[in-house]
């Protein structure tokens, strides 16, 4: 019991300090040991679900499963803001609007992180896009990161002509209800401080 303690203790302090230098993100379960349909930031604290599991699902279908006895019960739909602050987090540098090379790797990996909506091989086009809270003329905004043939781009946009549901469109989610096992956020924080440690003894 005290070791577990110690370790749950451990992990809240290691947050606190990943949070204040560079935050992590990893892939959690949320239902069943193994599944890893949740991606954990350390900095916000906030889980987010994958954003394939809701693709083609309007966006009052998906609201009416956020309560007790819901499918996504415990969720939440993000704001748009929560999006930009997950691709910053992740260590997105800009948002153009335009494909280009700048962010190619990382907006790759968090696609992988947080799931996809779109994936077409012959193409290399992989997309993660997502109905958010907000919403412009009447529509939801679709914050979405995609990544296409060596070039990759973030950005929201109005969905249109009809706002939902779309068949490559799936629904931010997020929750504070899920973290990581002490144990794994430990590894987590403290896999790439020892790794930067490791480098430094080497230079």
């Amino acid at each position: 019991m005290t070791s577990r303690l110690g370790i749950a203790v451990l992990a809240l302090l290691l947050v606190a300090a990943a949070s204040r230098a560079s935050a992590s993100l990893v892939n959690i379960d949320w239902k069943t040991k193994g599944d890893k349909l949740l991606t954990f930031d350390s900095a916000t604290g906030l889980s987010w679900l994958n954003v394939g599991l809701t693709v083609d699902q309007s966006y009052a279908a998906v609201e009416g499963q956020l309560g007790t006895g819901g499918t996504f019960a415990g969720f939440r739909h993000a704001t748009v803001s929560e999006v930009d602050t997950l691709g910053a987090d992740a260590g997105i540098t800009e948002r153009t609007g335009q494909f280009d090379t700048t962010n190619v790797t990382t907006i790759t990996n968090l696609i992988s992180l947080v799931g996809t909506t779109l994936n077409i091989p012959a193409d290399a086009d992989e997309e993660s896009s997502g109905f958010a809270s907000d919403t412009s003329g009447g529509q939801h905004r679709s914050p979405f990161f995609e990544a296409s043939s060596g070039k990759a781009e973030a950005s929201i946009f109005s969905a249109a002509p009809s706002p939902d549901p779309q068949q490559f469109v799936g629904h931010w989610l997020v929750s504070s209800n899920f973290v990581p096992e002490p144990g794994a956020l430990a590894f987590t924080v403290l896999a790439p401080l020892a790794l930067r440690r490791r480098r430094r003894l080497v230079v």
